[in-house]
């Protein structure tokens, strides 16, 4: 692979998260993955087929109150 098409994804890179599903959804993995603003997030069952799939843009980040001095 070029140097120059690897370069794009350390400006922006790729990352995921896993989780494995637990009580009635045991056999299921949430997998998203983070890439350029946007999340894509998958749900997959026991045997890796889609049981659900949303792209979207994550909310901006909350605000925190500073309290300066008291």
């Amino acid at each position: 692979m070029p140097i120059s098409s690897r370069q794009p994804s350390r400006r922006c890179p790729l990352t995921s998260r896993c989780a494995e599903g637990i009580g009635e959804h045991a056999g299921h993995h949430r997998l998203i993955f983070t890439h350029r603003g946007r999340v894509l997030r998958l749900t997959v069952d026991a045997a890796g087929a889609i049981v659900y799939r949303v792209m979207f843009a994550p909310p901006p980040p909350a605000r925190r109150r500073v309290n300066i001095g008291s």
